[in-house]
């Protein structure tokens, strides 16, 4: 059953890239649910994994292509990214630090701290007593210290420090959980390729539960003679169908179509296409020779295929 819902899982990813287009998955920031992929979350959540789980399970199948977005800073107690970002001395580690900003004015030449010259009318030059003006036009930043008010050290690089707001841990950068995060570019040519695959291992799936045999590629031997290439056979050893499977995608109208023409043929007791909803509605209704099977999910398509095969083998209706 895990596999099941695994399969599941994928293949509704894949329809969702599909139908979105997308060409790139990147990951979203929330204070609540914290680093997720918005699509992958809610489709992997429905079947119960985590959805860089489902994410990795299609870079192993080569449908996405992994490669590193950003990295953040979290908390190594609770894992959390929601942090208070300070600055402690290096010499004591004391977070009581004061910044000074070393500038020159442009039209005298002198040179002092910025934060000595202000006034209740702006920053005034303690030499020429004229405003400084603009930074980069009346006056020059040379550089910054800081100055720890505890022991005295001064400073132009003081170090990270943080607060997890989760837990409350205070921590700095030496213990600190470093995360790198993903991003998937998505791989169009294997993207149909692997959905097929997943949809006909879907439909072999639902066979076996209902303790029939499926045989995945299969030859429907037609009336004229010929065999035709059909995705699946799915039998109980005495009747048989025969299942063709089709993916959410630009080409599955002309797929859908193809299926129709061999059907007309075809000598099976039954023949299934298993196709997106619109699909059906479009090009395969009030078909003679087959029957129409439509889907908007892998949990849909799972459960009416199973469904079929209890009703077909075990319920004794044929067509």
């Amino acid at each position: 059953m895990k596999r099941d819902k695994l399969t599941q899982a994928l293949y509704d990813m894949l329809l969702e890239i599909s139908r979105s287009g997308r060409s790139e998955l990147t990951p979203t920031i929330s204070y609540t649910a914290g680093i997720i992929y918005p699509d992958a979350f809610r489709i992997a959540r429905k079947y119960g994994y985590k959805e860089v789980d489902v994410l990795n399970s299609l870079v192993e199948l080569g449908v996405l292509e992994k490669s590193p977005y950003d990295s953040f800073v979290t908390c190594p107690k609770c894992g959390s990214f929601r942090l208070l970002s300070k600055l402690q001395c290096p010499r004591c580690g004391s977070k009581n630090l004061r910044r000074t900003t070393l500038v020159s004015h442009i039209s005298c030449g002198y040179t002092g701290p910025l934060e000595d010259m202000a006034t209740n009318e702006g920053y005034v030059c303690k030499k020429c007593g004229k405003p400084l003006g603009k930074e980069g036009e009346g006056y020059i930043v040379l550089g910054r210290l800081f100055t720890c008010e505890e022991c005295g050290a001064r400073f132009d690089s003081p170090l990270p420090a943080y607060k997890c707001i989760s837990c409350g841990l205070e921590f700095d950068y030496r213990n600190a959980d470093y995360v790198v995060v993903f991003k998937y570019r998505v791989n169009e040519r294997v993207l149909k390729q692997k959905a097929k695959q997943l949809l006909v291992e879907l439909a072999e799936r639902a066979a076996r539960a209902e303790g029939l045999i499926a045989r995945s590629p299969a030859q429907a031997p037609g009336k004229s003679g010929y065999s035709h290439p059909v995705d699946i056979e799915v039998t109980d050893g005495k009747e048989r169908i025969y299942l063709d499977v089709i993916h959410d995608s630009a080409t599955a109208m002309s797929e859908a179509l193809a299926a129709i023409g061999k059907g007309s043929d075809m000598a099976a007791n039954l023949h299934v296409i298993l196709a997106p909803s619109d699909v059906v509605k479009k090009t395969l209704r009030g078909g003679e020779n087959f029957k129409a099977m439509s889907y908007d999910s892998a949990e849909e398509a799972y459960s009416k295929l199973k469904q079929l095969f209890r009703e077909y083998f075990k319920g004794g209706k044929r067509r």
